[in-house]
């Protein structure tokens, strides 16, 4: 697997729901668009200090 585009987005709130949420919308933009190859996706949030 080879490094691609990279978004970075910040919410006010954050919730395991939202996490959810946020992979769920994108794992079905990306099958929507027709990708075949696999892909990493990362959702987190900073540390809180």
């Amino acid at each position: 697997m080879t490094s691609g585009r990279t978004f970075r987005r910040t919410a006010r709130e954050w919730s395991l729901d939202l996490a959810s949420w946020v992979t769920e919308m994108v794992i079905d933009t990306l099958w929507e668009t027709g990708l075949k190859q696999p892909v990493a996706i990362a959702v987190s949030r900073p540390p809180q200090g």
